[in-house]
């Protein structure tokens, strides 16, 4: 049986876990057998993944734009069905930074800083960097550095106590000699290791990229891309090349690796470049300044998609200033090419609803919905709509109803809070303000809410006991939590 870890060991395996270096080529990958999973099983990667996005949501900010995450979800969960990965769902978590930087960690969780949709020049760059870090999580690199550190443990304390007593003895320089030598072999080991992961993950992230039908050659584009921006950037690297270091010779690898498939031409993807805009406008100093921005992107676009994407910026960013008929004509010009575009639909919902006419957006997005019952971002809007309009418990059923579907996701706990509170329906607040603040590692005030819940709940049996496991599980995240 593995020993629970302790916080400390625990922080330092995860953030191990995420440190590499550059990868070579002809490596012979060991095999992934029980030796691994007797030292970290698939559930207690599973419990610190857990943990370590509660705790990252609470101390890091987080993006909650619901058209955006449902994109960047699709696109994982595309790739994730050509990994091999044994359990392919992926918790996501988007990070409000404008860096360039994607990471995986044990247990499933991804997270990509929103700033990559900026810097990756399209959609097939965008999808090499989450096939990497999917070939981690497939290749158990966490649980294969834990082995080959354990694999060291005794040559290197043998070597640091040999150092010790010949110290001990008066040879001190030899002393001292003999345990640099110890830690540089050590870290030169732990570095060629990390390489190993680095070419792994290359290597199979490749394959995935393949596997889904796209560009294999994206990869080293992306790298490429990665590299320029440390060169422009003097010394400022992009968070990714911190943990995932680059050379020339890797970018020259990846291209040479990709000749070995079939050269795929891609078209663009116009939703990826609708994503980028929103980004853009995210990072914007002010409505305003969007507007300059993308109307003068759009005057600059050579290609159709470009254009689409920067008119959609522009729309977006003159709804926020408020001037909504240039919104609706420069909206209306998109809607005329893709009518059925769920981005421009809920364009023309948020002009309805800037326009106070939220009887109108809500007819609108219910129609929306028959045709994509289980759309994230038209259920949000709906529900947002429904509150805007003075209906709050219809938007309280809906996202409860959602909520089900969606337990994972902190927004929409945070969206039905609000609506319950709205309805009058308190002990609704406190449940779901509590499941919020479990997702997001706040579990002293998760705890109260469900004390609050208690409380009211006095005489509802049912709701007791479901309370009351919510108490249990609250417990349990108490004992394992970081």
């Amino acid at each position: 049986m593995v020993p629970m870890f302790k916080k400390s060991m625990l922080m330092s395996l995860l953030i191990a876990s995420m440190h590499s270096s550059a990868g070579i080529d002809h490596i012979e990958l060991p095999a992934l057998g029980d030796s691994i999973s007797g030292i970290v099983s698939r559930q207690q990667e599973k419990t610190m993944g857990d943990a370590w996005l509660r705790m990252f949501r609470a101390q890091v900010r987080t993006v909650r734009d619901p058209l955006l995450f449902e994109y960047t979800q699709n696109l994982v969960r595309r790739l994730a069905n050509f990994s091999e990965l044994e359990d392919k769902h992926i918790e996501l978590v988007i990070v409000d930074n404008p860096s360039i930087n994607a990471f995986a960690v044990p247990g499933g969780v991804m997270g990509i800083n929103n700033g990559l949709f900026i810097n990756a020049p399209g959609e097939q760059e965008f999808a090499s960097v989450v096939a990497h870090e999917l070939a981690h999580l497939s290749q158990r690199h966490f649980a294969r550095n834990i082995e080959q550190q354990q694999q060291q443990s005794m040559p290197t304390m043998a070597g640091m106590l040999a150092g010790l007593v010949i110290m001990a003895a008066g040879g001190g320089d030899a002393g001292l000699a003999t345990l640099a030598a110890t830690q540089a072999a050590a870290q030169q080991s732990a570095l060629a290791h990390s390489r190993l992961h680095e070419t792994e993950a290359d290597r199979f992230g490749m394959d995935i990229l393949v596997r889904a039908e796209m560009d294999p050659d994206a990869m080293a584009r992306m790298f490429q891309t990665m590299l320029d921006a440390k060169r422009f950037s003097g010394n400022k690297y992009p968070e990714f090349l911190l943990t995932h270091p680059l050379t020339e010779n890797r970018v020259a690898n990846a291209k040479t690796r990709a000749r070995n498939f079939l050269k795929v031409d891609a078209e663009p993807s116009l939703a990826f470049f609708l994503m980028r805009s929103r980004v853009m406008l995210s990072f914007a100093e002010s409505p305003q300044a969007g507007v300059r921005t993308f109307q003068a992107e759009l005057d600059n676009s050579f290609t159709e998609y470009e254009k689409d994407a920067n008119r959609y910026g522009l729309v977006l960013s003159l709804i926020d200033a408020h001037r909504l008929d240039e919104a609706d004509t420069e909206l209306r010009k998109l809607l005329q090419k893709a009518p059925l575009n769920t981005a421009y639909q809920l364009a023309a919902a948020d002009i309805l609803n800037a326009n106070n006419q939220h009887d109108s957006a809500a007819k609108h997005l219910r129609g929306l919905l028959m045709i994509s019952p289980n759309s994230h971002p038209l259920t949000m809007a709906l529900g947002a709509t429904y509150i805007l309009n003075g209906q709050p418990k219809l938007a309280a059923d809906l996202l409860e109803l959602h909520s089900r579907k969606n337990p994972t996701l902190p927004s929409v706990w945070y969206d039905l809070a609000e609506a319950k509170g709205l309805a009058g329906d308190i002990l609704g607040v406190h449940i779901a303000r509590a499941e919020y603040f479990l997702l997001n590692g706040i579990l002293d005030e998760a705890g109260r809410q469900l004390q609050y819940a208690m409380n009211l709940a006095q005489g509802d049996f049912m709701q007791t006991a479901k309370l009351e496991q919510r108490m249990k599980f609250l417990e349990k995240l108490r004992q394992t939590n970081l």
